[in-house]
This record gives C-alpha cells, structure tokens and sequence, in this order.
C-alpha cells in the first residue's frame, strides 16, 4: 500500500498495518527466545545481547534507506522494510519447523523409563 499509491488515507492506513504487525513481537519474541528457548544462563544472555543488536542496527539500517530524493513513494525503502520484514517472518517459521524436529528427534532417542534430556524447545 505504501508503494503503489500517493492517496493520504490509504497510507495512513498501511503504516499503521505494518507498525501493529511490527510492534506486536517486540514483546513477544524477546521473551519467547530468550526464556522459553534457552538450556543455560549463558545462552539466554547470548540470545538477549543478540536480539538487542538486531533491533539496534535494524532501526539505523531503516533510518537510512528513506532517501528524500526518493520521496514522495519511497521505492528504495519501502522495498526494504518488505523484505526485512519477510526475512523475520521466514526466520520465524524456520525456528520453529526446526525446534520441532529437534524436539521429534529427542522423543525418538530416549529409552523407555528414561529421561533422555531435561530440556525441550
């Protein structure tokens, strides 16, 4: 939407879209991957230190790809808040298809009357 037309309404529309979808993981994501999906201490300092970083640089990455020569459509950066956006949709169903697997294959392994592992994803 914020591409294809210059009309107001509809872009207010569009941005207020893409900023409900973004803003809704910021709670969720930090706490799904650092508590629910970390076997130590050290790895959910790792995976907080990590998930800082990328909020940080991809909020200077943005900044700086909407170029005013560019307005008023904004091609360039539009274009790659798209694509960064469905980079973390595709990472996120990726995550999840391979904690699965994981998950299948420590039920498959363990023996009958014995717990195998202690953590499951």
């Amino acid at each position: 939407m914020m591409i294809s037309t210059l009309n107001v309404p509809v872009r207010i529309i569009g941005l207020c879209l893409t900023g409900a979808g973004g803003f809704a993981g910021l709670g969720i994501f930090p706490g799904w991957n650092i508590t629910a999906n970390s076997q130590s201490v050290a790895a959910s300092a790792v995976a907080s230190g990590l998930t800082v970083f990328f909020g940080a640089s991809s909020g200077f990455v943005l900044s700086n790809v909407f170029i005013n020569s560019d307005a008023p459509r904004f091609a360039i950066g539009h274009s790659v808040n798209i694509g960064i956006m469905a980079l973390g949709i595709t990472s996120c169903v990726v995550t999840r298809v391979s904690m699965g697997r994981r998950n299948r294959k420590m039920h498959e392994s363990r023996f009958d009357g014995e717990k195998a592992f202690q953590f499951e994803y």
